[in-house]
């Protein structure tokens, strides 16, 4: 028996959203809001590791039995929170947080689930990818050049008010100390 959850996808935000906490060892029918003609599947994932835990099947249905989402649990018994992705056509159409209860009740396990869609190895191969692709430039992420320098001044720190805060040095009892002054 299958208890029914819906999954609501706002494309806008690229977000989804559950209608329920899910409970290890279930099995769910997954219900699709907001997502147009497509008929997405739904995957999650250790947010940690990007382990996948468990993913719909060709009928739509959610089964939380892996040997995978079992181990998840090993450390603590505390409801978890796990990354939820909604795709279609290898395109990611919505992620959000799924919070998953512990049970002591014993289930049978199931295999580990698998994307079958070949979206996990595209991730992979895109993320092992280190010719740069995009061809993104240093000054479009905002990172410094590889051979850069600072000079003293250059060193400040930020409240989380937005004030900055420049480090300044000066002798102290005949040793080299430093502190922060307001800029």
């Amino acid at each position: 028996m299958s208890t029914a959850v819906t999954v609501t996808i706002n494309e806008t935000k690229g977000r989804i959203y559950f209608s329920r906490v899910l409970t290890l060892g279930s099995e769910y029918d997954i219900g699709w809001d907001g997502e147009g003609e497509a008929s997405p599947s739904l995957i999650l994932t250790n947010p940690l590791t990007d382990e996948v835990l468990a993913q719909t099947d060709e009928k739509g249905v959610l089964k939380l039995n892996s040997v995978a989402l079992s181990n998840f649990f090993k450390d603590s018994r505390k409801p978890k929170t796990v990354y939820g992705y909604a795709y279609d056509d290898s395109v990611v159409m919505g992620y959000g947080n799924a919070i998953i209860n512990y049970t002591p009740l014993s289930f049978e396990l199931g295999d580990d689930p698998e994307l079958s869609t070949g979206l996990s190895d595209a991730i992979a191969e895109h993320v092992a990818d280190a010719d740069n692709p995009h061809n993104v430039t240093l000054a479009q992420v905002g990172a410094a050049a590889a051979a850069h320098t600072h000079s003293i001044a250059d060193l400040a720190i930020y409240a989380p008010d937005g004030t900055e805060y420049r480090m300044k040095f000066k002798y102290k009892g005949g040793k080299l100390t430093h502190y922060y002054e307001e800029a």
